[in-house]
């Protein structure tokens, strides 16, 4: 091989006439200044390059790592084998093209041709790392002060961290891209390399969905507080001043309840009821189905002249099993005795008393209805007796569980018949005009409160089924004239058994036969 004073004297020694002459066999490779017959010809593959390699579509001299070439040029790899790099692959214009001295070649961040790559396994291995996509050896010359000097990526730095920087994006090394009016601008910029536009005024709020966002920075929102039971109750809570935490619901979803003769169901974002006004053929409400019924109780307790009547008449009801201790239907003898005599204009108007369960679901059937027991009829469940979405007589003294007691929520001993109500013994049915409800669809509903406590069909064994019989226990309803306070309640109650009788105690009679 020839060095470059050799070439340089045996060029002197050609003659100058003409046309200059072509040394045969003698090429520059590698940027060294040095000539090696083949070098930088095409190739197709080793039979091409004769004592050289083929790599990337030149002959090249063979190479194991950026050492072994002149001039500190690349040792680029192809298909298992090395070569140097040619000097005339040394510039290229346009960064990302393919370079117009090697198609092959890729036109890298610093201007030069080098191999395009995915990954460090398409370069050398441990003496090169694939860097923007094109292969960069770890010793070339100011390789730790450019490619090598700073994290991939794009970063804020500089003065006051305002400055926005690319690592191996436009040039080897960090080169900063943008200078910004904030750290958070800088930050907000290294997704897209510019420096980011405030895009919220910072301490403004917003729901999204149903979740509070603030804006922090100016720069976008994030989430501060909730998620909130709905997007209403959100932007309730985003009213507030120095809220912690989200609205409360007012109800419950699908929470249904009645409210002076309308059924009232939870709106879809909870911050309160709509309300549907119950029509005239079914003019009172079931709170648990949400629903406008037609439930129909009679107005007062059954009198004294009323049984009367049923006791005179031969239209008797066949008993059910758990009544078969029953001879006759009339009241209990020593139980009447110890009622106060009457003194009113006309006894037969007061409640009739002294009578047991299997009389007062005698005189019901008989009369073509039927003890008041579950909404929709049948036997109410024990457990059930006081919820207004199963008992009709519980429906019918709550106002469809509107209220406490028949005329509010209020205890007024003094609106409805009871011990405090002087004096100490029953009233005309109907006679106290205060002891009703204040909702139109239930108004006209009278002493459901004190006067005579009511037999419910509501006992521990159905009256139908096996083992029933005179010692089940039964509710009795409303309290009496001898109770008072909370006794008289809608949801009090005391039970009796079923063959018992008491001068408190009598009934009321609820809808059609079942």
């Amino acid at each position: 091989m020839f060095g470059r004073r050799a070439l340089t004297a045996l060029l002197a020694l050609l003659p100058l006439a003409g046309a200059c002459q072509k040394i045969a066999g003698f090429r520059d490779f590698g940027g060294s200044g040095q000539a090696e017959s083949g070098v930088g010809d095409a190739c197709e593959s080793e039979a091409d390059c004769p004592g050289q390699v083929c790599v990337v579509g030149r002959c090249r001299l063979p190479c194991d790592n950026d050492a072994d070439c002149n001039d500190a040029q690349l040792c680029m790899r192809d298909g298992g084998r090395n070569g140097c790099r040619l000097s005339s692959e040394l510039s290229c214009a346009s960064v990302g093209t393919a370079c117009d001295s090697n198609p092959a070649l890729a036109c890298a961040l610093d201007h030069t041709c080098r191999p395009p790559c995915a990954n460090d396994s398409d370069c050398l291995p441990t003496a090169q790392a694939c860097i923007a996509g094109t292969c960069v050896g770890n010793d070339e010359p100011g390789s730790t002060s450019g490619w090598f000097a700073c994290t991939p990526g794009r970063s804020c730095g500089g003065s006051g961290g305002r400055d926005l920087i690319s690592c191996d994006e436009t040039s080897p090394g960090p080169t900063v891209l943008d200078s910004c009016s904030s750290v958070a601008a800088c930050m907000h910029g290294t997704d897209s390399g510019a420096c980011a536009s405030p895009s919220c005024t910072v301490g403004s709020t917003r729901c999204s969905e149903d979740a509070i966002e603030t804006c922090s920075d100016g720069f976008g929102f994030e989430q501060t507080l909730g998620p909130c039971a709905s997007e209403a109750l959100c932007e309730l809570t985003r009213g507030q001043t120095n809220a912690t935490q989200c609205a409360s619901p007012a109800c419950n979803a699908g929470n249904a309840r009645c409210r002076d003769g309308a059924v009232e169901s939870c709106s879809s974002d909870l911050t309160g009821y709509d309300s549907s006004k119950c029509p005239t053929e079914q003019p009172r409400c079931n709170p648990s189905a949400g629903q406008c019924i037609s439930l129909d109780v009679d107005a007062t307790e059954v009198t004294q002249g009323e049984y009367a009547a049923f006791l005179g008449s031969v239209n008797k009801p066949e008993l059910p099993p758990a009544c078969a201790f029953k001879s006759n239907f009339a009241p209990d003898s020593s139980c009447v005795a110890t009622v106060a005599n009457c003194t009113s204009s006309d006894c037969t108007k007061l409640p009739q008393s002294c009578v047991d369960w299997c009389d007062a679901w005698a005189y019901c059937t008989a009369a073509g209805k039927h003890l008041c027991g579950r909404i929709g009829g049948g036997i109410l469940p024990f457990d059930s007796f006081a919820d207004p979405g199963v008992s009709e007589w519980s429906n019918a003294c709550t106002s469809g569980g509107e209220y406490a007691f028949p005329y509010g929520d209020s205890e007024v001993n003094k609106d409805c018949k009871g011990a405090v109500n002087q004096p100490n013994q029953t009233i005309a049915v109907g006679s106290l005009a205060s002891c009703q409800s204040p909702v139109v669809a239930y108004a006209g509903l009278f002493d459901l409160s004190g006067n005579i406590a009511e037999w419910d069909d509501s006992c521990a064994k159905a009256a139908t089924g096996s083992g029933a019989g005179a010692s089940d226990e039964c509710h009795v309803r409303g309290g009496s004239y001898l109770a008072e306070n909370a006794e008289l309640a809608c949801a009090a109650s005391r039970t009796l058994l079923r063959s018992q009788t008491s001068p408190e105690v009598g009934f009321r009679c609820c809808g059609a036969g079942q």
